[in-house]
């Protein structure tokens, strides 16, 4: 899997999605002229001025619904989760099968270096299903049914929540969204119609009018709507049925275990209910399930995924087509899950010895994956994280106690007046929360620490606004408390900044490395200044990254000590977060190849090549152990 490769795969089909869509749209419109030329008995060309505004409300009409229907999933994942009765699993929840959840989703999430996103449930889905929606990994949820929840083993929800992770990593989720809003537009035409003919039944008490330019506009409105709506379904499944044999694929991938996601299908297959949501909501999101949420189609070119066969057999190719019935009460016990989350992960799934360090030519590729090797890696350091600390990251009043005590000084000076500055600035709780923290984080191991920080997100994103204004002030007040930024402390403030605060910008202005010189040839010089003390050590840094991108840039040059201030690197962060996938691809190469000059990552530079990564959206997995 290659992150970059499947980003700008997913913004190109948006963009042919565009293009399709624009067809339907402009046969729609013209559609709905031909409606109002009968309605009237005119033709378009003896009335420019009317069909134009036809025509100009057609379209009105189309960019409306599409503009509210995205208004509406303003909040992403969130709002389509909730909207199918989802429920957010707490972090304290003592369910053995949400704690299971939980930790999956964590392992998955710090293994691929994307936030911990949120964790609903849907209580009253009996069948088994999931998804993950989002604008971003940034941004993102992932839901699971009651049904998969009580009838899966830990393997085969591993490798669904896997094929999820697959569905954030390859660009899916906004292409999904996208595709919710443009079908919602071409769909309010046939209800504008409908609405029509239900007045003239009204109008004429109960009848429907035998005749007349409102009967021929509204039933044309109905037809051309729903037949546009057709069309437009034809486009998202066929879509949809791609993406998912991919995500098929990386979820073994990621797993290397073929059977988790495999046994998940067969038990769908030999379901009653197999997948089938009942919520109403869930043909609009069909596309984005796990599996098919809305029964077998009517005609197969409508269905939003593969046969569930076609499915396991592009996993295990020895599969011999015959799927046997499953139990309702298929899945594990609750006893024998309790007894699985009172094991020792280390114990029961030992992770390789020896640190993951890989050479600078082979960073780029480790963004936004996953394997099998990383995450037995991250469920053994989550089991070494103290539980006071993980219990505490899980609670929003806890996990800002997590960041802070992270943040704490080790001079006694500047951790004073650290302390000074958290007395003026947080509540009450929240300090003695911190001070309580206190001993078991400061033995936490550096390489730890991001990923705890990681952890605390889901939490810190239920803040109020003013919590989290407050929270954002003590922050600050730690990180200048000394009046320089530590790499860790720079690190920190990125992640916060993008996942909790203020979020990324949209959209992508730039595609190619040449507008971007001056910020490349700032951020190299920050990084190779950062990390060496001599000024030839510094030059040599400098040029191994210019290195990788000198050719399209017309070469760069050193910047000078005074010009690598923290705000300057912030604004040459916010602007290369704006290029596309192939660009962010070469600047995270050559940041790898400056921070990383003498081959070797060190801690501080694991963590600045993280802390550079997650600024410019581009997941980056953890370097050691």
């Amino acid at each position: 899997m290659d992150f970059f490769d499947h980003q700008e795969r997913a913004r190109r089909k948006t963009g042919l999605l565009v293009v399709y869509l624009s067809l339907a749209v402009v046969l729609t419109v013209l559609a709905v002229c031909l409606v109002f030329a009968l309605a009237v008995d005119r033709s378009p060309r003896g009335d420019p001025a009317l069909f134009g505004g036809v025509a100009l409300g057609t379209l009105l009409v189309i960019a409306a619904g599409t503009i509210y229907k995205l208004l509406a999933l303003g909040s992403g994942g969130r709002a389509i989760a909730e909207g199918l009765g989802g429920e957010p699993v707490s972090a304290g929840t003592q369910d053995p099968r949400e704690r299971r959840l939980l930790h999956v989703v964590e392992e998955m999430a710090i293994a691929s270096g994307v936030p911990v996103p949120t964790v609903y449930r849907l209580p009253r889905e009996t069948a088994i299903n999931a998804f993950a929606a989002g604008t971003s990994t940034d941004h993102a949820v992932v839901a699971v049914t009651d049904g998969a929840l009580r009838r899966l083993t830990r393997d085969e929800l591993q490798g669904v929540i896997a094929h999820e992770f697959s569905h954030a990593l390859n660009g899916d989720m906004r292409l999904n969204l996208r595709l919710i809003g443009l079908l919602h537009g071409i769909l309010l035409l046939g209800l504008a119609g409908r609405a029509i003919l239900r007045g003239m039944g009204r109008g004429r008490g109960g009848r429907k009018g035998s005749g007349g330019a409102s009967l021929i506009v509204g039933l044309g409105l109905l037809v051309v709507g729903y037949v546009g709506y057709f069309f437009a379904r034809l486009i998202k499944a066929a879509i949809s049925r791609q993406r998912e044999f991919l995500a098929d694929a990386s979820a073994v991938q990621f797993t290397r275990n073929p059977g988790g996601i495999a046994g998940a299908l067969r038990k769908i297959g030999g379901l009653a209910e197999g997948s089938r949501l009942e919520s109403p909501g869930a043909e609009e999101v069909s596309h984005m399930l796990f599996g098919e949420g809305i029964g077998q189609a009517f005609l197969q070119v409508l269905a939003t995924h593969p046969p569930i066969a076609d499915r396991i057999r592009r996993i295990d190719p020895s599969f011999d087509g015959r799927i046997e019935e499953v139990p309702p009460d298929a899945g594990d016990s609750d006893e024998a899950v309790a007894i699985e989350l009172g094991l020792t992960p280390i114990a029961r799934d030992a992770a390789p010895a020896g640190p993951a360090v890989p050479r600078p030519a082979h960073v780029a590729a480790r963004v936004g994956t996953l394997t099998p090797e990383r995450i037995r890696r991250t469920r053994a350091a989550l089991a070494s994280i103290p539980p006071s600390v993980v219990e505490a990251a899980r609670d929003p009043f806890g996990a800002q106690a997590v960041v802070f005590g992270l943040l704490l000084h080790e001079g006694e000076e500047p951790r004073l007046r650290q302390w000074q500055a958290l007395e003026r600035t947080v509540e009450p709780a929240v300090l003695r929360e911190t001070r309580r923290l206190g001993v078991a984080l400061a033995g936490l191991a550096r390489p730890l620490r991001l990923p705890v920080v990681a952890q605390t997100v889901p939490a810190l994103r239920l803040l109020s606004p003013a919590q989290a204004r407050r929270f954002s002030a003590a922050v600050d007040a730690l990180v200048q408390a000394d009046h320089r930024v530590s790499l860790f402390e720079f690190a920190v403030g990125k992640l916060l900044q993008r996942h909790v605060v203020a979020g990324r910008p949209g959209g992508v202005r730039f595609h190619g490395l040449t507008p971007l010189r001056g910020d490349l040839a700032l951020l190299l010089s920050a990084l190779a200044r950062h990390g060496q003390r001599e000024e030839a050590a510094v030059e040599r840094a400098f040029q191994a990254g210019a290195a990788r991108v000198a050719g399209g840039t017309g070469g760069l040059a050193l910047a000078p000590r005074e010009a690598c201030t923290l705000r300057a690197l912030d604004q040459a962060l916010g602007r290369i977060d704006l290029a596309a996938p192939p660009v962010k691809r070469r600047v995270v190469d050559a940041v790898a190849h400056c921070a990383m000059a003498d081959d070797t990552v060190t801690p501080a530079e694991a963590e600045v090549l993280r802390a550079v990564s997650n600024a410019i959206g581009c997941p980056m997995p953890p370097f050691v152990d």
